[in-house]
Formats: C-alpha cells, sequence, structure tokens
C-alpha cells in the first residue's frame, strides 16, 4: 500500500477525507486539524473473501447493524497504485465486490468501530 494514503475525519461534524498525497499543510475542517483515523486492531472485519478474481465483503454482519441499517459506512480497497472505495447505502444489507488486486489493503469504516484494515494475502 501506498504510505501516504491515509483517512482523516473531523471529530466536529464528521466529514472523512482520503488522503492520496501529503505535501505537508495540515488538513483542516470547522476551523479544527482534523484527526488521522488510527486503526482498530481489537475488531475484526467483516469476512471475506476470494474467489474468481474477485473480492466478495459480507457486510450482512448483525454485529455491524443497527436498528436494522448498516453500520458501515464504506470500504475501499487500496493497493500500490490505485484505490477504490465504495460508499455503503444505510439501507444496503448485502456484499461489496471488488476486482481481485494482490498485496493490496482492505479497509472499512464503521460507526460503531471505526476503521479496520486487512491484508488482501493471496
Amino acid at each position: 500500500m501506498d504510505k501516504n494514503v491515509r483517512f482523516y475525519i473531523c471529530e466536529k461534524c464528521k466529514n472523512q477525507v482520503g488522503m492520496i498525497k501529503d505535501n505537508g499543510p495540515k488538513l483542516m475542517c470547522c476551523g479544527n486539524e482534523m484527526e488521522l483515523m488510527k486503526i482498530n486492531k481489537e475488531k475484526n472485519l467483516p469476512k471475506f473473501d476470494i474467489k474468481d478474481n474477485k473480492i466478495i465483503v459480507n457486510i450482512q454482519k448483525e454485529e455491524y447493524t443497527k436498528n436494522n441499517e448498516n453500520d458501515i459506512m464504506w470500504v475501499a480497497l487500496v493497493s500500490k497504485n490505485q484505490t477504490i472505495r465504495k460508499r455503503v447505502e444505510s439501507n444496503q444489507n448485502s456484499k461489496l465486490i471488488f476486482d481481485y488486486i494482490p498485496n493490496s489493503d482492505l479497509y472499512v469504516y464503521s460507526e460503531k468501530y471505526g476503521l479496520l484494515k486487512d491484508k488482501i494475502k493471496k
């Protein structure tokens, strides 16, 4: 993964930004510096499978829902030369499918658990 790819959040309004390239100036929102999202290492990502050259992310887990609405806001697949992010609708309760990219990182942002990450190893 590109070391410059990071995700930030505004603690006041909850705006989120994905950094593509960092040239130094701090990211600002609502008059404050945006916070770097830290990886929640105590919680696992929703289950994902690699099948037929696709990465299939299951976003149906009960632990990632609240009031029958999905708690997952977005899922991103990040490789050395690209980032693919898919937004999850609140009533979406299914699977997200990405083209398989070897040695990429899978990020999931959940309102309940924050930023989660796993390595695509196959």
